[in-house]
């Protein structure tokens, strides 16, 4: 009775087989794409992380390695330099050696020295040679200097043995230290006052020309001096002065307490013309006499008085 109504369902319409082939390509590739993204590491990118690793296992095995050659890379350049304050050293060749300075004023001579170039701050470059010769300019009195280099500490040793002072020379108004050369080694104002008090003073009224390192009396002469004046001293006679008068090859010495002083000669000999002069002395003693003027002990085995 009742009939089936139909209904008209739109058909859907068919996509081509090309198209379903671009869709599922398509998805497919999103796919792989973002499993690509989400996927860990596999053997294929193995090798890269293994080499990464090994790369990071040995700088850190070689660390301690790398510390240590640095250290000694800095240790050595640290010992290789110098500094410019060197230690100084007095060498004294027997027990009655005297330094003739405080050993502070060579300290700085020596550091003034090495600041004035800067080659001076390395072993490499310090010019030890210019330094010793530099040093003797400024220090005229130093026999022998040589600068040494350490090892391995920084600081440079300077070594110095210095000239013995045997008289004060005074002339034109200026006061010189002589050695037993003769030689002037430095000015009296320089010499510490303990050993200025302590050497003989000789008063030139001949002209004679003093410079530093220059001789200005013959060693024969020096000698001729201190071995009279040890006589004196022997016998507790106290000598006032000691005088180079222009007359040549002369010396006289003054006596403290008396009027007269005594002739001598350098071209004798200066234990015989002490003695000759001694036996003249005691002979006015016993005699109670003075001479007025002078005792001339010049010729050997001979004394004259006035």
């Amino acid at each position: 009775m009742f009939r089936r109504q139909k209904h008209n369902t739109p058909k859907r319409a068919r996509q081509p087989k090309s198209a379903n082939r671009e869709l599922l390509s398509y998805s497919a590739n999103q796919t792989i794409r973002a499993n690509n993204q989400n996927r860990q590491p596999n053997q294929r990118d193995a090798p890269t992380y293994a080499r990464s690793a090994w790369w990071q296992h040995a700088w850190v095995r070689n660390l301690p390695s790398l510390i240590a050659l640095t250290a000694i890379t800095l240790s050595v350049l640290y010992c290789l330099g110098l500094t410019t304050s060197p230690k100084v050293v007095v060498s004294a060749s027997s027990p009655q050696t005297v330094v003739l300075r405080d050993k502070s004023e060579y300290q700085l001579g020596a550091q003034k020295i090495l600041s004035q170039s800067l080659l001076s701050h390395t072993k490499f470059t310090v010019d030890t040679s210019g330094f010793e010769k530099a040093f003797r300019s400024e220090f005229p009195e130093v026999a022998d200097v040589s600068l040494t280099l350490p090892l391995i500490s920084r600081r440079p040793i300077v070594t110095i043995s210095t000239a013995q002072p045997e008289i004060i020379l005074t002339s034109s108004g200026k006061a010189y230290v002589l050695d037993k050369r003769g030689s002037v080694i430095m000015s009296a104002n320089d010499l510490s006052s303990g050993l200025r008090t302590s050497l003989p003073i000789v008063d030139d009224q001949s002209g004679l020309s003093a410079e530093f390192g220059k001789i200005v009396l013959p060693a024969n002469n020096i000698l001729f001096i201190t071995s009279v004046l040890q006589q004196f001293r022997a016998k507790q006679i106290p000598v006032e002065s000691i005088t180079l008068p222009k007359f040549a090859h002369e010396v006289d010495f003054k006596l403290s307490g008396q009027p007269y002083y005594i002739k001598f000669s350098f071209d004798t000999q200066a234990r015989e013309a002490a003695g000759a002069s001694l036996a003249a002395i005691q002979k006015f003693v016993q005699t109670n006499s003075v001479p007025g003027q002078y005792i001339d002990v010049r010729v050997p085995g001979r004394a004259y008085y006035q």
